[in-house]
């Protein structure tokens, strides 16, 4: 299933659905089933590819991505504009926090995310 979304920049994108997507429109809790597939991925990958992250960056920027995380976990509600945000920074094994070469700015990213996470 896919989807068409308007980018951080006015662009229409067509994107593929994934779990988190399909788990907010469900009205389920993707923070806690994203919990246990993080769980199951980091005792063997779950047999999918890894990409290692750029240390160097992620090192730049752990204040605002130890941020995130927090307003992530807090109880209650999140917005779901602002998980999609995340899950997206993570998705991308070709953006800032996967590649050197990406023309991304991560700061900006995290700035966003945690913005949306707020509303």
């Amino acid at each position: 299933m896919q989807v068409l979304l308007d980018d951080d920049l006015g662009r229409l994108t067509l994107r593929r659905l994934c779990l988190w997507h399909l788990l907010l429109a469900a009205g389920r809790s993707p923070v806690t089933v994203g919990a246990r597939q993080t769980a199951a991925r980091l005792h063997g990958h779950a047999g999918r590819p890894h990409v290692p992250v750029y240390r160097p960056r992620i090192s730049q920027h752990t204040a605002g991505l130890a941020e995130l995380a927090g307003r992530l976990t807090v109880p209650g509600p999140v917005s779901a504009q602002g998980v999609a945000m995340v899950t997206r920074m993570f998705a991308d094994g070709t953006g800032p926090v996967y590649r050197k070469a990406s023309a991304d700015d991560l700061g900006v990213i995290i700035e966003r995310a945690s913005a949306a996470l707020s509303a």
